[in-house]
């Protein structure tokens, strides 16, 4: 298998088999145990959740799945499933094999699920229509159709215009700007050298990836101090900053003003 990131996918001549759509209300709390990963996948997909909640962990990562979010589940991938309790969730289940035709193999979005936050209402008709037409081996052409229209959708709702070998890492950061998390744990994720990561990075956005978590920190610091329900202190806090110093420092290098004198303006 090989990775081509869907922002790539244009440069080849890829093609799609062994399509299912159905929809799902799992009656189980949960897949893999501690310590421990699920049976890998056999096929890529993407689970588009419907209603509920869902908690999904992978090496490296994890996440909690709403309504209105998608993940992509790349083929002999291990995760850990958990519903919470008292807690129900249905989603839908698209899967698929990917391939690409110049050399016959098989190919992968990431080689990690990666996530997708608030999809549009779009998303649920294609999956509603695919449903019906892998029914019917005659609607086979339709079924494809709507699948490519809900990759480029994905495509169009994560590119960022930046080099696609990054966007592992960009999005991991993006999950968990909040944590510490070593800049080598995002080089393996894009499956380059660290000292090529950090080239990439700098050169597509402009920062290294420690200066893209702050600056996230500090969009984020910005709404909250603007709410007022928090001192600058818990603000610090939740954002993972060590002490209320090093967010004040971080957050006038960036504004131009302390943590309180933005409040005193913005609220």
């Amino acid at each position: 298998m090989k990775i081509i990131p869907i922002s790539e996918a244009y440069r080849y001549n890829l093609y799609i088999t062994e399509i299912s759509v159905i929809a799902q209300t799992p009656a189980w709390r949960s897949l893999g145990g501690l310590g421990a990963m699920h049976t890998p996948r056999k096929l890529n997909g993407f689970l588009l959740f419907r209603d509920g909640e869902c908690h999904y962990k992978w090496e490296g990562a994890e996440a909690t799945l709403l309504a209105g979010d998608l993940i992509y589940l790349p083929a002999e991938a291990r995760r850990q499933v958990t519903i919470p309790a008292n807690r129900k969730c249905s989603y839908f289940r698209i899967s698929f094999r990917i391939f690409d035709a110049a050399d016959g193999e098989e190919v992968l979005f990431s080689a990690q699920p990666f996530v997708v936050r608030e999809v549009s209402q779009r998303f649920f008709e294609l999956c509603e229509k695919m449903m019906t037409s892998t029914l019917s081996q005659k609607k086979k052409l339709k079924t494809l159709s709507c699948l490519y229209e809900m990759l480029a959708a994905i495509n169009k709702k994560t590119d960022r215009g930046c080099d696609g070998r990054i966007l592992p890492a960009i999005h991991y950061i993006e999950q968990h700007y909040t944590e510490r998390f070593d800049v080598s744990l995002l080089a393996d994720l894009c499956f380059i050298s660290r000292p090529h990561l950090f080239r990439l990075f700098k050169q597509e956005t402009g920062e290294t990836p420690i200066e893209y978590k702050t600056s996230l920190c500090i969009e984020r610091a910005k709404d909250l101090l603007c709410d007022g329900e928090c001192r600058v202190s818990e603000v610090a806090d939740m954002l993972g900053f060590e002490s209320v110093y090093y967010f004040s420092r971080a957050f006038k290098k960036r504004t131009g003003l302390s943590p309180s004198q933005y409040r005193k303006q913005n609220v």
